[in-house]
């Protein structure tokens, strides 16, 4: 069934159309479109209505929420209708600081409050402490206290994991000091380079305790054996505890290599292990 023309006239040109809906406004989509930006549009209607701050007239969009006729009679309007001091000071409640005890005052909203300043908040939750190396008292925060003062302090214990036998001739020579200033893995700084030592001796003579299969024990490794944990061939193993040698003993160190292999097989007692290494360590010095 076909629906009856109708002829209107369209909104925006005012020119006269046929068509078949009944709530047709423009002729075509280029009077639609053009219509949207005049007042033909709802939403770019303005309406008239009084200021109140000076009650005059003024004119704005349907859809604003304007109430003033400028920002200054805007400004105006809230100056004059402002809490005052006196009476703002009601909406407040007292406080105390859990950090320096001062007493302070903030709005209602705020009453979790707990410290007066954002210098009290920082200070109350740093700590102080002393160095579990040194001994020096430090100050840091709460949450991330490792227990030391300083990244070289810190270092000191990261150096590198002891071997049973090294231990097994540092506590020799611990117990056989007399007079001696015996340090394990002490951290010493030589061309940019922080080196570890296996064990020095009153800051002149080191001791370096090598291990048969980390470092490649000649005796049972060839030179083009590939280390897989280490990443290298036993040639370059060696170079690099070579180079490490040479650098010690640029700089004044006397240097006494001491294989496992060498140390724990030649000697069967840990009383003549002791003491061969107490007598290598006193002629050196001497």
């Amino acid at each position: 069934m076909k629906r009856n023309v109708i002829v209107k006239n369209c909104l925006y040109c005012n020119n006269t159309y046929n068509t078949q809906r009944e709530d047709s406004k423009y002729c075509n989509n280029s009077c639609r479109t053009q219509a949207q930006r005049t007042t033909l549009n709802i939403q770019r209607k303005r309406i008239t209505c009084n200021c109140l701050n000076c009650n005059l007239k003024f004119e704005k969009h349907n859809y604003s929420n304007q109430k003033f006729c400028s920002k200054q009679c805007g400004f105006e309007h809230q100056r004059k209708n402002s809490v005052k001091r006196d009476e703002s000071e009601l909406n407040k409640i007292d406080k105390c600081c859990i950090h320096c005890g001062k007493s302070f005052r903030v709005w209602k909203y705020r009453s979790d409050a707990q410290f007066c300043s954002h210098k009290c908040k920082h200070l109350h939750s740093h700590i102080k402490s002393n160095c579990t190396i040194c001994g020096k008292e430090y100050t840091t925060a709460a949450w991330k206290n490792l227990g030391f003062c300083s990244t070289k302090c810190k270092n000191y214990l990261k150096g590198k994991r002891k071997s049973k036998f090294e231990t097994l001739v540092f506590e020799y020579l611990e117990s056989n000091k007399e007079e001696n200033n015996i340090e394990s893995n002490k951290i010493i700084y030589l061309e940019n380079k922080k080196l570890f030592p296996d064990i020095t001796i009153n800051d002149k003579i080191i001791i370096e305790c090598f291990g048969d299969y980390w470092h490649c024990n000649p005796n049972f490794y060839k030179y083009d054996y590939y280390h897989s944990k280490i990443r290298k061939t036993a040639k370059e193993i060696w170079e690099t505890d070579n180079l490490r040698v040479e650098t010690f003993k640029k700089y004044g160190y006397t240097v006494l290599i001491l294989w496992e292999h060498d140390i724990m097989n030649k000697i069967t007692t840990l009383e003549s292990i002791k003491d061969k290494i107490y007598e290598i360590c006193k002629n050196t010095i001497n």
